[in-house]
């Protein structure tokens, strides 16, 4: 059970495992309400409080609402799966759930249930570990052909959200939060990296 849903097994009727992810009960009006709260609060930090008004928290605010809108509309993450699983298809080495449109609404998402270990379950023993620096090796190849092949990324990529499948493939799940960077900012991220590499 994460905040705002929960997972829970399934199978259809045509045999495939599956996921269900189910938007918990009134959750939204909840989130609405706290948002609303959150604003307020914002807003009364930046009249009132000189330390906060240069890190624009009616700003940060605003852009946390409209993340947390957008976690709450399940088709528009089943849109980002599938917008993920295009660029990766010919990619053996990560894999993100096979999703069942048919089968998904705003507050139901529908999914291919993966066989593997969540990152945030593995214990790691201490000493080398070729398996896991391979996988981690893969995982930072995704990450990077995600900002700068596709400049559309997985926001929210903690140990939770990722898991180790068969062959040290990089299972992603949970696809509701992302970003998109444009060709400058892009540009700039590489330069940044090109001079750290550099020392410069």
């Amino acid at each position: 059970s994460a905040s705002i849903a929960q997972v829970h097994h399934a199978r259809l009727h045509s045999g495939e495992n599956v996921v269900v992810k189910v938007q918990k009960d009134g959750i939204e009006s909840r989130v609405e309400a706290d948002l609303s709260m959150l604003a307020d609060l914002a807003a009364l930090a930046e009249r009132h409080v000189d330390d906060l008004r240069p890190y624009h928290p009616v700003a940060v605010v605003r852009q946390f609402t409209k993340m947390m809108r957008a976690e709450l509309d399940f088709e528009r993450e089943l849109h980002n799966i599938q917008q993920f699983r295009q660029p990766f298809a010919a990619d053996g080495t990560v894999h993100f759930p096979i999703p069942y449109p048919e089968r998904c609404s705003r507050r139901v998402l529908t999914m291919e249930c993966l066989g593997g270990v969540l990152v945030s379950q593995i214990k790691i023993p201490p000493g080398p570990n070729p398996e896991m620096d391979e996988f981690a090796r893969r995982g930072a190849s995704m990450y990077m052909e995600m900002l700068f092949r596709d400049g559309f990324y997985h926001a929210d990529p903690h140990p939770g959200n990722l898991m180790l499948l068969p062959d040290g493939v990089v299972g992603v799940l949970d696809c509701g939060m992302v970003q998109r960077l444009d060709d400058d900012l892009r540009e700039a991220i590489e330069d940044l990296l090109l001079a750290a590499v550099h020392r410069d």
